[in-house]
Order: structure tokens, then C-alpha cells, then sequence
């Protein structure tokens, strides 16, 4: 929109300079609205006000042929009904007395710019008509019906107008956000419809009759749920997300590149191929996994299971997250098989040394055990991330941060996006700074160093005894040990 517009606010009886003079704003008998030379007598303004638009249009038809005194430069004021159900259509356009050459706008790729002097909107009992006065002539008035969209992109701002239009003007604009965001499409209408009143209560740019205004004209739900409705769904159903359909907001990730990898209607893989190359690049030795239930958008039985990688034993990132509705053998290979296949194209090899830490479910043991047969599975000598609650400490969290214990498809996706780029944050910063230390709580450093002191008093005794170890002895071991590892640590 061009910067240079101006918009004034008109009323019956007000007064407009034009470039031939200074016209009134006046009602016909049939309730449309004119323009009228200032200079008319109070017997020709009556003449004009008791006849209707039919016969003002029809007199000025014959002025071209004998001119009238009268009806010279009266122009007749179309009052468009679009604001009405301001959500329905894109209305149409309407020319009076102008150059059939002459560009009022121009159209590029759906944005308008408005070749124009000035702009003046002409309102009546939630009514609106534009009047656009172009430089190309220096007379040129053209009244044109438009869309919302197109009525919010002139005017920008509907605060202050006047308290009998404002309350549509707001409509407008929360009508034109509800279209243009997709995300709207999978929420609640009368959620939506509380969370207005309750910016328009609290808008600061709003004096306290226009508020009044406002919510006494929106505040019962069942008045204005369809406008509601429509216009959240409105350009966005194509766009819903489910799991036959993801649109590519989603699919990919912010760079352009590939976040959902595997696509059927039940399941999906998504992952950042830039993450899992970063993470091989700076010392990727352990893959941690673990599912959490009640993501999947329609079975609640269904799972999120995400494979955690750590670097240096220091820093943890989600690599793969795969959706889906069962927990088969099946299922497990094809997580575990793209995550490698990604893995080797990445590190450039195949046999990866890498240690895995997974609950005891035989159905992902036997996955991992056929595609990574000669991966590490003792914990024995490592005193560091012996146990799943990484990713369980994520879930967590997870749960926590999308508020719902089955949440949307858009939602989960929205927030998987934003853990992607947490973990490039943490990445990086690893990568610059790969000898800092782990941050870890008192209790945790003394956990650490019990469990490390237990494990060399074993394997000193492994070594007085040689391999002669008895089943109670590798039991009281594992009781010793089991007394230092905690649910909320990172053991």
C-alpha cells in the first residue's frame, strides 16, 4: 500500500473537499448515500434527497444529452453490504465517471499498491464504502466494493474510528488473522472466541466505550461461532496436519532440507540430516532410546519414540523422532535402520562404535542387536549415563512444554522443529567449547564417584579371583551398585 494514503472518517452531513470544490454527504429516500455541490440552494438539496439511486442514476444518464443544473456533480454514494459477513468473498469493483485507461491499483501477486491522493471511507450502520481519488485526473472519483484482506492492507489500523464501527473493525481484524494463520485451523472456536473479549478488554489503544462496544456486540459465543469457524478454517483446511497429510511448513525444516523422512499413514520419521552430521563431526559415541505414549494423534496407545545422541559423554540431542501406532519388531527396524544408514553416510563407515542404552523391550533388543550386532552392551566400565533417563528426563519435559497428554499433530511438529534448533544451539556451542565440563549438581558428582569406586573395587577382585565369579557375587555387585544410581540422574 502506498505510504502517501490518508483515510478520514465521513459521516451524513459532512463536508469533503474535492478538487472542483467542496461537496456534502447526503441520504436518498431510499436510504443510499450522494455527494453534492456545496454551493446548491436549500431547494436544490431538497430536490435531490426525494429522489432515490434509480432516478438520480437515470437523470445523470440524460445530463449528458441536456445537462440539469440540479444533479450537476451529484454523484451517487453505492453502500456495499460485505461488511456484514466480512468473511465471505472477496466482493467486486465498481467504476463512476472514470478513465476507462486509468489504473486505480495494480495487482502483483495478490499485494495492492494504491495509486492515490487520498481515500475517504464513507460508513453507516456497519456499512463501508471507499472513495479514492487518484492524481492521473483532477477529477477521478471511483467507488469500489472490497474484500477484508484487501480492506485491512489500506487501512491497516481500525482503532479510533468511531464507537458504532469499531466493534466490526476489530471482527475484521482478528477475522483476517484467523485466515492467514494455518495454525488456527486445528484450534477450538469458542477457545478462540474467549481469548478475543479478552484482548479486546485488555487492548491498550482501545478507550473504554470501545471496549464496552465491542463486547457487548461478541460476547455471546453462539451469535458469531460460524464466522469464527469459517474463517479458521478457511485457506487452512488443505493445510490441517494429520497423519496421511503434512503440509511442507512442517515436512521441512527451516533450511529447506528434508524433516519428515518416512511418510505412511502410520508412521512417521522425522529428523535433521544436518544434526546427525554435526553431532558424528564432534564425537558422537553413545545412541540412548526411549518412546513416550500418548503422542500419536489418533491412539493413545501409540508412541513418540526418540533416539538420543551423546557427544563426548557431555551434551545429548534428539536425532531421529518417529511417530507411530505399534511397537513390533518391524516397526523398531526401520527406526534403528534409517538412523544408521544416516549414521554411515555420515561418518563415512560402517562399522560404528558406538554404545546403546535402551529399555528392556525385546522387540527393539532385537532390532538394534540385528542391524548393530557389534555395538556395546555391558555397561561394565562405564561410570557415566548407565540408565534411559535422558530421554525420559525429555519426555518429561516434553509433556510439560505442549501441555496436553494427547496433543495435536501441529503441535508436536511445531514443538520438534523448536527442539531441532535448541540441539544446533547446544551443538555449536559444544563444538567451540568441547573441554568445558558437564554442569552437574553436588549430589550428582558424589554418585558419580561412589559408583566409579565401587566398579574398581570389583574389577580388582575380578582380577585376584580370575573368572571364577559366583552368581552371588555378581548380584551383591549389582545391589551395591543399584543403591547409587537414582531415577532423576543422569547414570
Amino acid at each position: 500500500m502506498s505510504s502517501d494514503i490518508t483515510a478520514t472518517v465521513l459521516l451524513e452531513g459532512d463536508i469533503v473537499h474535492f478538487s472542483t470544490g467542496p461537496h456534502r454527504l447526503v441520504r436518498l429516500t431510499d436510504g443510499s448515500l450522494c455527494e453534492v455541490p456545496l454551493h446548491l440552494s436549500e431547494e436544490q438539496l431538497v430536490c435531490v434527497c426525494q429522489i432515490d439511486a434509480a432516478a438520480l442514476l437515470a437523470q445523470r444518464s440524460e445530463n449528458d444529452v441536456a445537462p440539469n443544473e440540479v444533479l450537476d456533480g451529484v454523484s451517487l454514494v453505492e453502500t456495499p453490504h460485505f461488511l456484514e459477513d466480512a468473511d465471505d468473498g472477496h466482493g467486486s469493483g465498481e467504476t463512476v465517471s472514470a478513465a476507462d485507461d486509468e489504473e486505480l491499483y495494480k495487482d502483483e501477486g495478490g499485494v495492492f499498491e494504491w495509486n492515490l491522493d487520498s481515500l475517504f471511507i464513507f460508513m453507516d450502520n456497519h456499512n463501508i464504502l471507499l472513495q479514492m481519488i487518484s492524481p492521473a485526473r483532477q477529477e477521478c472519483r471511483r467507488k469500489v466494493q472490497v474484500a477484508g484482506e484487501m480492506m485491512l492492507d489500506i487501512l491497516g489500523s481500525w482503532s479510533r474510528v468511531s464507537t458504532g464501527v469499531i466493534p466490526n473493525g476489530i471482527r475484521l481484524q482478528k477475522c483476517h488473522e484467523w485466515r492467514s494463520d494455518e495454525r488456527y485451523a486445528d484450534l477450538s472456536a469458542n477457545i478462540e472466541h474467549g481469548k478475543f473479549l479478552l484482548e479486546v478488554d485488555r487492548a491498550p489503544n482501545l478507550t473504554t466505550e470501545e471496549k464496552e462496544a465491542t463486547l457487548s456486540d461478541f460476547h455471546r459465543f453462539r451469535k458469531v461461532r460460524s464466522t469464527i469457524s469459517r474463517n479458521m478454517g478457511c485457506g487452512n483446511r488443505d493445510r490441517a496436519v494429520t497423519m496421511e497429510s503434512v503440509p511442507d511448513s512442517l515436512a521441512l525444516s527451516a533450511d529447506g532440507t528434508r524433516f519428515l523422512h518416512y511418510h505412511t499413514p502410520d508412521m512417521h520419521i522425522y529428523y535433521s540430516e544436518n544434526i546427525i552430521s554435526r553431532a558424528s563431526e564432534i564425537g558422537l559415541d553413545m545412541l540412548i532410546a526411549d518412546g513416550i505414549f500418548g503422542m500419536h494423534p489418533r491412539d493413545r496407545n501409540g508412541q513418540l519414540y526418540t533416539i538420543h545422541g551423546v557427544c563426548n559423554g557431555k551434551v545429548d540431542v534428539p536425532l531421529p523422532f518417529a511417530i507411530t501406532d505399534r511397537k513390533s519388531e518391524s516397526v523398531y527396524t526401520m527406526i534403528w535402520s534409517t538412523l544408521f544408514n544416516v549414521l554411515e553416510d555420515a561418518m563415512g563407515r560402517q562399522d560404528l562404535a558406538l554404545y546403546v542404552v535402551v529399555d528392556f523391550e525385546r522387540a527393539s533388543i532385537k532390532a538394534i542387536r540385528r542391524i548393530m550386532p557389534d555395538s556395546m552392551w555391558s555397561k561394565w566400565g562405564r561410570d557415566v549415563l548407565r540408565t534411559t533417563n535422558i530421554a525420559e528426563t525429555y519426555h518429561s519435559c516434553l509433556r510439560a512444554a505442549l501441555g496436553a497428554k494427547q496433543p495435536s499433530l501441529r503441535r508436536l511438529l511445531e514443538h520438534l522443529h523448536a527442539v531441532n534448533a535448541k540441539s544446533l544451539g547446544k551443538l555449536v556451542q559444544h563444538e567451540q567449547y568441547q573441554a568445558a565440563d558437564v554442569s552437574l549438581r553436588p549430589r550428582d558428582i558424589r554418585r558419580r564417584e561412589k559408583v566409579s569406586g565401587e566398579m574398581e573395587r570389583f574389577r580388582l577382585r575380578l582380577l585376584e579371583q580370575g573368572e571364577e565369579l559366583t552368581t552371588r557375587e555378581i548380584n551383591k555387585y549389582c545391589r551395591r551398585i543399584a543403591r547409587f544410581v537414582s531415577e532423576k540422574s543422569n547414570l
